[in-house]
């Protein structure tokens, strides 16, 4: 989606071109933010905390692509960074009880168990930086660009993280399928 148009109205004060880019970017960021911070109300709160920044810095963002969306990563990635460095420990008897009467059964927990530890150890080959990567991609269904824009790398440099990426964990996949 080409947002410069939308950009150049909002930054000339028009209300309704900032609502229509937050209409268009809400769920990519709130996705985004979700998959790193697991608590929907966080993710929610992490969210409008972007377009907030957004809002302060509209007047001096400069469009560097047409979509504003790895702009905005970058600011929900700083802003999930503040998150987890301010957050202590909260514990709400009432919260625990109702997380306890919510689990799955003995058979579910197992199906998760076993899909989260595969995908975990197939993911645990790669380095941190990988496996972000490969996350932004095959996860939260990020393009090429936008990674590009998130982990600071020209696409091409992605590019190549991913290739290896995913021939490393196809080898270690095949290779403990053999066993």
């Amino acid at each position: 989606m080409n947002h410069v148009d939308l950009i150049v109205r909002a930054q000339q004060g028009d209300q309704e071109a900032f609502e229509e880019l937050y209409r268009s970017c809400y769920a990519p960021v709130y996705r985004f933010a979700l998959t790193r911070i697991k608590s929907p109300d966080d993710a929610e709160d992490t969210t409008q905390d972007v377009f907030i920044k957004l809002l302060e810095t509209l007047p001096r963002y400069r469009q560097q692509s047409p979509s504003l969306l790895p702009y905005l990563f970058v600011i929900a990635r700083n802003k999930i960074i503040d998150h987890y460095r301010k957050r202590r420990p909260e514990y709400d008897e009432e919260e625990l009880w109702k997380l306890a009467s919510e689990d799955p059964t003995p058979e579910e927990a197992a199906m998760i168990g076993e899909e989260t530890a595969q995908t975990i150890a197939l993911l645990n080959v790669l380095g941190e930086a990988e496996a972000a990567i490969v996350r932004m991609k095959y996860f939260d269904g990020f393009s090429t660009a936008e990674i590009a824009a998130v982990v600071g790398k020209r696409e091409d440099a992605v590019r190549q993280i991913l290739s290896r990426s995913i021939r490393l964990i196809r080898s270690h996949y095949t290779s403990r399928g053999s066993h």
